[in-house]
């Protein structure tokens, strides 16, 4: 099992869902991420060379042109200069995005497979602050299969290796079944283990925030938000 750890490093990218173009698979995910970890904010271009993006992200320098290309093509990336072996990369600003830590896109304890399979699977899987800091998602294999443009049995082996981590876990559900009439599993993902918590915490923060800021905009006839200001509160602690 992995251990638990603290974010080290509160720095994190965004990376747009994609899940409903069919020609991206998980590697585009990853290459958008590495990408992207070199943003400059003012201007959303970042110039990573090639051989940087090798070396953080893991894989051939084929796999990475590939990947750009499928991204520029479907307008997630445009590449508005060349200049030698580094190119410019303007990035969109994103309305519909999930977030990844740069702890979790540098865990060495789980595989670029391992994350590039998590980060997809984060698009279709929610997250409830009832929930200890898990997020659910309930798929059968042939849907996860279609999702990751991974082979079935491929997709099953990929399970037992984040069920065996303890990064996940897998129950067969009681009421949902698939087209087949068989019951699909209901996936729950440990965002503390995989280092994503404190993203989902801040999310949280950032909500309660919004609705102090919402509250306190509204004649205040009978509302008190001394509760929602305490909440706000622990969950920053």
């Amino acid at each position: 099992m992995l251990p638990l750890k603290k974010a080290k490093d509160k720095r994190f990218v965004q990376v747009p869902d994609m899940k409903d173009k069919i020609e991206i698979d998980s590697m585009d995910y990853w290459i958008y991420a590495n990408i992207r970890k070199f943003i400059n904010k003012d201007t959303y271009e970042a110039h990573p060379s090639l051989l940087t993006l090798v070396k953080i992200a893991g894989v051939s320098k084929e796999t990475i042109v590939k990947s750009i290309k499928k991204l520029v093509d479907i307008n997630e990336i445009k590449l508005i200069s060349q200049k030698g072996s580094y190119n410019i990369y303007k990035f969109n600003k994103l309305s519909k995005f999930e977030m990844f830590s740069f702890d979790f896109l540098e865990n060495p304890e789980l595989t670029i497979a391992e994350k590039k399979y998590i980060m997809v699977l984060q698009f279709c899987m929610f997250k409830n602050q009832d929930d200890d800091g898990m997020m659910t998602g309930c798929m059968s294999t042939e849907e996860l299969s279609k999702l990751t443009n991974m082979s079935q049995r491929s997709v099953q082996r990929m399970n037992k290796n984040l069920i065996d981590k303890g990064v996940m876990t897998s129950t067969l559900s009681k009421y949902i079944k698939d087209e087949a009439g068989f019951y699909k599993s209901i996936y729950q993902i440990d965002l503390e283990i995989i280092e994503q918590l404190f993203l989902f915490q801040q999310q949280q923060i950032n909500d309660l925030q919004t609705r102090i800021s919402n509250l306190e905009s509204v004649d205040s006839q009978t509302l008190d938000i001394t509760d929602i200001q305490n909440e706000c509160y622990e969950n920053y602690k």
